[in-house]
């Protein structure tokens, strides 16, 4: 009975209900009934005329496109701003692991890290602390995870016995496919390599003996030897090789058979080099006990090489002398100080930020203009061109950045990873020769060309707020001498009086424990979040929390207290 009244009824209403009869007189669920009505003219009609189908452009984002070409500082890069983006306090232990396991395989890729890092701290102040904290973990655990970068490598000079540390030095590209199999340690490739440049020592020295005629060799060997003298030691190298025949057929006795890389997964280890030699070592787990080198010009490994530092006595010392340069720390505290000193340079006021705003629309400009010219190099059609900013726009979003970079780099003051004299340089960059001149060291008003502007006034009230507490107590009498200059300032009529309030409110938060009138709550863990704060993460969320849990304790106390009333 129940399927007749389906069927009924879905005949009585015309299909509706989802059923429809088919050929052989059944109902079938979720076929829809083929209409000879013209649907797609009706549709058509509808909408004033042919639909045109979507086309797919060159530049649509395509995860699997992007898996397929993508490079692995582009990967590392989406990564990292996917981990960013997904930071709370909840999962910040789970992530920021997640974010020290990865390799960093370039100096490249880890400035670009570091940036991205930066960028976003400094865009969404509210999680500076978040950000801050995480800096802190990653140069903590950065020695354990690894004491030295993937992307370094040392090179012994087998005649003076030093070692040099370089950065970004690949030798394993098309130009040299095979690799020689050493059976030995260390000290055989130093022999081998030994072997090598005797060899080119006898093919220079055969070609110099087929000279034709003595005489004219006489008469060029003066200015060929005044010539030797005035070149460099990278310039003899170059003109050595040069002589030497460049596909090595001199040494096919000399070099063991080679192999080619297949499914070997090698691993960078130490160099030697000779003259215009480099032999460049590595081990593969597949092949236990054996060392695979490869055979490159002086003058080709080293020109690639980005960073290199030289002269140390052993490979440790060459190790870490180049980690000092390209660790996590330094690359960081670098980015902040040029940050910092770039907004510095443009708080001179209002002309100071719109010669920057003015800058800045030129460089997007530039970069837009060389897309244009890449994409129509490669064939493709041109990007689409972002919606460009106002000038005034640009000056807003300036200002943003500047409270951003301060507010960023006094979170890592806070997690002792800056010294308060680098606070207090910042302090005295951006009040500018206000705290030395004249009149204001004899108490008088200053002149009006020593007088800070608003934006380096804010900046500066912004930074105090976030270190205040904490750098008074390690240099409390610089603190009371740079509040006995706000003060004076608070009280100059020259300023705007949305700044002279702003420096009311900084001096009332001091008296009160540092403490705001209408401070913003922190990013904190939700009520009955799982997980565990990090015990480094400075206290911003960690104090946000327990404020929430004692108000949460209270209003369940009042309610049993308010039940047992009834």
């Amino acid at each position: 009975g129940r399927e007749q009244r389906r069927g009924g009824d879905a005949g009585g209403g015309g299909g509706g209900g989802g059923y429809h009869a088919s050929e052989k007189g059944t109902w079938a669920r979720g076929q829809r009934v083929k209409s000879n009505n013209g649907d797609k003219d009706r549709h058509d009609d509808l909408i004033g005329g042919p639909v045109e189908p979507l086309k797919a452009t060159a530049h649509r984002w395509d995860p699997k496109k992007l898996k397929k070409s993508a490079d692995a500082t582009e990967k590392a890069v989406a990564r990292v701003t996917a981990i960013l983006n997904k930071m709370t306090p909840e999962n910040f232990e789970k992530l920021s692991n997640q974010l020290i396991s990865l390799e960093m395989i370039s100096s490249d890729m880890l400035q670009r890290v570091v940036s991205t890092l930066f960028d976003k701290a400094v865009d969404e102040p509210h999680f500076a602390v978040v950000y801050a904290a995480l800096c802190r973990k990653m140069i903590l655990e950065e020695p354990a995870k690894s004491m030295v970068w993937p992307f370094i490598r040392c090179v012994k000079d087998d005649e003076l016995q030093t070692w040099t540390a370089v950065a970004d030095v690949d030798v394993l590209d098309a130009a040299n496919p095979h690799l020689i199999p050493l059976q030995g340690d260390f000290d055989e490739a130093a022999e081998l390599l030994r072997a090598v440049v005797d060899k080119d020592d006898e093919c220079l020295q055969k070609l110099d003996d087929d000279k034709d005629g003595k005489d004219d060799a006489d008469k060029d060997s003066a200015p060929e030897q005044q010539q030797e003298a005035a070149c460099s030691e990278k310039e003899r190298r170059e003109r050595r090789r040069r002589k030497v025949s460049p596909e090595d057929a001199h040494l096919a006795s000399t070099l063991p058979e080679t192999v080619g890389v297949g499914q070997l997964e090698l691993k960078a280890g130490p160099c030697v080099s000779r003259q215009d030699r480099v032999l460049c070592l590595y081990t593969a787990p597949q092949r236990p006990g054996t060392s695979f080198g490869v055979l490159v010009d002086y003058s080709a490994f080293f020109g690639q090489a980005l960073i290199r530092r030289e002269g140390f006595a052993s490979i440790e010392d060459a190790e870490t002398g180049l980690m000092k340069m390209t660790s996590f720390r330094r690359n960081l505290l670098n980015k902040c100080q040029r940050e910092f000193e770039k907004v510095a340079k443009g708080s001179g006021g209002t002309m100071a930020l719109a010669a920057m705003a003015t800058e800045a629309m030129a460089e997007v400009e530039a970069s837009t203009k060389k897309a244009k010219e890449d994409a129509e190099a490669a064939g493709l059609p041109a990007p689409i061109e972002p919606e460009a900013l106002r000038h005034e726009d640009w000056i807003t979003k300036l200002k943003r950045r500047m409270l951003g970079i301060v507010r960023f780099i006094g979170e890592l003051f806070k997690q002792s990873l800056l010294k308060d004299n680098i606070m207090e340089k910042c302090i005295k960059l951006l009040l500018g020769p206000y705290l030395e001149s004249a009149e204001v060291l004899q108490g008088k008003q200053a002149r009006k060309d020593v007088l800070p502007d608003d934006e380096s006034i804010e900046a500066c009230c912004k930074l105090f707020l976030t270190i205040g507490r904490q750098l008074e107590e390690v240099s409390k009498k610089n603190v009371a001498a740079y509040f006995g200059h706000l003060k004076n300032l608070s009280k100059d009529k020259r300023l705007a009086a949305r700044t002279r309030f702003m420096l009311q409110d900084l001096a009332e938060a001091r008296d009160a424990g540092w403490k705001e009138r209408n401070q913003a709550e922190g990013p904190h863990k939700l009520a009955g979040g799982g997980g565990s704060n990090n015990a480094n993460a400075g206290g911003g969320f960690q104090a946000a929390a327990a404020t929430q849990k004692a108000q949460q304790q209270q209003q369940q106390q009042a309610q049993r207290d308010a039940a047992r009333q009834r």
